[in-house]
């Protein structure tokens, strides 16, 4: 085939007609989509990805912490000091080829697609976040990269009928976290069973949905790749660390159904009464149902187990932090 390279105008007519799901990328992503399409549709394999890892970074193979985000004198909500006995733990982090295979092994009939489509997947998922962390001046050795499965991959693997977030979650992640925590002599607890399969209880917000629905259709089998920062808002309330995300233009809130996921294959950071605890920013939850969404889910370590909650999104814990995504959003 002739080779095929998408003009500007055809970019631009491509993000006017799939404005919601391509929102997050940038016009060389959009135009390598459009070449990929382009080979789908005349019944060429697919290329080999050309994306490369921005100059000088290598995958981190260590937990790393960092200094704190500083609060902008214009962010109205609670902020409190770090507690020190609750940190995040310097730990070796597990390899994405060796998380896939993890991923694999705990959920019959996940397609993870070829070696190099693994790749494609992982720079696809983290160079943004890479080149988010660059722009804002915060160590991308800092990340903590992870491969999670798509939604519409839990639903078909559990035979489910719901596509919800937190109904996959309960039903088809919180079961593998219970092996995963039994497995490091932990017990694993969801104080809100039967409470996170709806919207009235759970949702995200507005933003994280859409960046997550473009995540998922960067590639065509079951998983893709993320990049959390987990101690930069240690001490931020939800609806502080919302304040800064929405701020910074290049943070994205995190999500239970992309957070969760991250302890299928590295629960290592998350296996101690002091490690620091987790916060979710990017759901709202109603532990009532009744859709006035005053809180966030959470998640900690305490008297041998793991433990799935919730606080109010207006409260700030010196033990815990909220968990973000940096990616490069255009």
């Amino acid at each position: 085939m002739k080779s095929y390279k998408p003009t500007q105008v055809e970019i631009l007519e491509y993000r006017e007609n799939e404005m919601r799901r391509v929102r997050f990328l940038s016009d060389a992503e959009v135009a390598e989509r459009l070449k990929q399409e382009r080979r789908e549709k005349i019944g060429l394999p697919l290329e080999a990805s050309p994306l490369t890892w921005p100059a000088g970074f290598t995958l981190p193979m260590r937990s790393k912490r960092g200094p704190l985000w500083p609060k902008r004198a214009d962010n109205p909500a609670n902020v409190v000091a770090p507690d020190q006995d609750y940190r995040l733990p310097e730990v070796e982090l597990t390899p994405p080829d060796k998380a896939v295979e993890m991923l694999a092994k705990r959920f019959d009939g996940l397609n993870t697609g070829s070696a190099s489509d693994i790749d494609r997947a992982l720079k696809c998922g983290v160079s943004p976040a890479v080149k988010a962390c660059i722009a804002m001046n915060i160590d991308p050795a800092r990340l903590v990269v992870f491969p999670w499965i798509k939604r519409s991959a839990l639903k078909r693997i559990g035979r489910l009928k719901t596509e919800h977030h937190g109904a996959l979650i309960e039903a088809m992640v919180f079961s593998r976290l219970e092996q995963v925590y039994k497995e490091r002599s932990l017990a694993f607890t969801n104080y809100r069973a039967g409470k996170m399969a709806t919207d009235n209880y759970l949702q995200m917000t507005d933003d994280v949905a859409a960046w997550l629905k473009a995540r998922e259709a960067e590639t065509a089998f079951d998983i893709c790749f993320s990049a959390a920062l987990i101690d930069a808002f240690h001490g931020f309330g939800v609806d502080a660390t919302r304040h800064e995300t929405k701020k910074a233009g290049q943070l994205v809130d995190g999500t239970c159904f992309v957070v969760q996921q991250m302890l299928l294959t590295q629960s290592q950071l998350f296996a101690a009464t002091n490690h620091q605890r987790w916060k979710m920013p990017g759901d709202k939850y109603d532990y009532k149902g009744q859709s006035r969404f005053p809180s966030a889910l959470c998640s900690l370590v305490y008297v041998g187990a793991c433990r799935s909650g919730h606080v109010h999104a207006d409260a700030a814990h010196s033990d815990c932090g909220s968990v973000v995504l940096p990616f490069e959003v255009f």
